[in-house]
């Protein structure tokens, strides 16, 4: 940008500085950034900005790649593009006021030539540059995944994989070299800062030495989010939520509390690495305009559990197994306020967890049949996207559905219409028809052993912590034993 006169009927845009500081794995400041942002709110559409989507990589696929990473035994690197929105050009004319403090009192603008922090259209135009340098490679032609467009792919055996996390990305390599000329290469459109995976959204990635095993957690952001809301002295506790919960919005509202902070902190671990909490997040969430004590406590309940686990995540191995399973089930009629049902949801590549949820149906259902197949129709459309994104990997898998009923087994498979499933809506007959095409495998399982149980309901302890342990979330720190599972209350 640089200072000029501005085209006449042109706004111009404010500005601010914003200061912050970046943290490592430790919780340590290892570098202090200041920056110049735009107003951006003060942009108008279609005047000062076109498009303005740009895609950003799930969770989801986050977990596919390190699953391919020890399937494969790759090497595992972390970039962070530097000034990633300075980097790419913008494709309208947009004038901003000088900074304060570089302000030559000469009543003059600046124009921007490229995009700007704040401005509206920076992470599409980023997204859009990035995209193009990666599919340009010199060093390996790349595929761009259908299923999620922020992950990249190369045929073995010069195997790379790329994902790409805003201004933050992850790449894999068959083997040392290999990583490090890609890198390379990327720099030399954009500046880059690497290292090998270690800490990567504000999780923590334990790789060994073999490459056959990483493990991931949030101690560091747990420490933060307890000390935030005053929990670092609390009392640990075994569980997440108990069954006091279930008359939680009941008593006054009061708006003074910081719940939807607190809930939505919860949430970013959640989604991260904890699936133990997703049925407490998910219930807590549901009141999030009208907040009570007793929800407050049940919710500190959650940080509690947190404290005592907080080196507790996902851990990801290669047992051997190609099997894309997905379990699914329902508590009928769960929530007293609204006598719907929740569905659960759980899926898994081998033995490494890919997807998990918990969320309440939108409908009253009125059988278990109903909601059993309401949970198992959200699995199945999880479990036909990740298999899309692995066999674009190269991994040729069909997917195997997991249900404890047999009723709903039976609807699925047979041409059977009865009094239960006459006003059963269309959308969830897909399911048999993806059955009868072979591209779906329909099975029991026991009712003790469905992952999918974790996500549906309050559990008790035993229950709680043997499901906890079939999702695959264990603790990183065996130096050390949980307070979990020393007693806590």
């Amino acid at each position: 940008m640089c200072p000029q006169e501005k085209s006449a009927n042109r706004r111009v845009l404010g500005c601010r500085w914003v200061f912050a500081n970046k943290v490592d794995k430790t919780g340590a400041v290892c570098r202090r950034k200041a920056r110049v942002v735009l107003k951006g709110f003060q942009q108008r559409p279609n005047i000062d900005y076109k498009e303005v989507y740009s895609p950003t990589a799930r969770f989801e696929t986050i977990r596919c790649v390190l699953t391919i990473a020890v399937k494969e035994r790759l090497f595992l690197h972390q970039f962070d593009v530097k000034t990633a929105s300075l980097s790419a050009p913008i494709d309208t004319e947009l004038y901003m006021k000088q900074p304060e403090g570089f302000d030559d009192g000469s009543g003059r603008v600046c124009a921007l030539r490229k995009s700007l922090y704040g401005c509206v259209q920076s992470p599409r135009a980023f997204n859009q540059k990035i995209n193009s340098v990666l599919m340009g490679m010199r060093l390996v032609k790349l595929k761009r995944s259908t299923a999620d467009p922020c992950l990249y792919f190369s045929e073995p055996p010069r195997r790379i994989v790329v994902l790409i996390f805003v201004d933050d990305g992850m790449v894999g390599g068959s083997d040392e070299k290999l990583v490090q000329d890609f890198i390379k290469e990327l720099g030399e459109t954009f500046e880059l800062t690497s290292k090998p995976l270690e800490y990567f959204l504000g999780v923590t990635m334990n790789v060994s030495k073999d490459r056959r095993r990483i493990h991931i957690h949030q101690a560091t952001y747990i420490t933060e989010i307890l000390e935030r809301f005053g929990m670092s002295d609390c009392k640990p506790s075994v569980i997440p939520i108990d069954a006091t919960s279930k008359n939680a919005f009941d008593g006054e509202i009061d708006l003074s509390l910081d719940y939807r902070q607190a809930i939505g902190s919860l949430m970013y671990c959640m989604l991260a690495t904890r699936a133990d909490i997703s049925y407490a997040c998910g219930f807590l969430s549901r009141y999030l305009d009208k907040p009570t004590k007793h929800l407050w406590s049940t919710a500190m309940k959650v940080f509690r559990y947190l404290k005592a686990t907080k080196y507790y995540g996902p851990v990801f191995k290669d047992l051997g197994s190609n099997e894309l399973l997905g379990y699914a089930d329902a508590d009928y009629a769960g929530c007293n306020n609204s006598r719907r049902s929740t569905s659960g949801s759980f899926i898994q590549f081998g033995s490494s967890v890919l997807h998990y949820q918990s969320r309440r149906q939108s409908a009253v259902p009125l059988s278990t049949l109903e909601s059993e197949l309401v949970s198992a129709c959200e699995t199945a459309k999880s479990c036909i996207w990740l298999a899309r994104l692995l066999r674009e990997a190269g991994y040729q898998v069909t997917p195997k559905l997991l249900i404890d009923n047999a009723a709903c087994i039976s609807f699925i498979k047979n041409q059977q219409v009865s009094s239960r499933t006459k006003h059963v809506q269309v959308k969830y007959y897909f399911l048999r028809e993806k059955v009868e095409s072979g591209e779906f495998i329909i099975n029991h399982v026991a009712s003790e052993d469905n992952t999918a149980d974790l996500f549906t309901k309050v559990l008790p302890k035993l229950t709680f912590q043997k499901l906890r342990s079939l999702a695959g979330i264990v603790n990183g720190d065996p130096s050390s034993k949980s307070d979990a599972d020393a007693g806590g209350c």
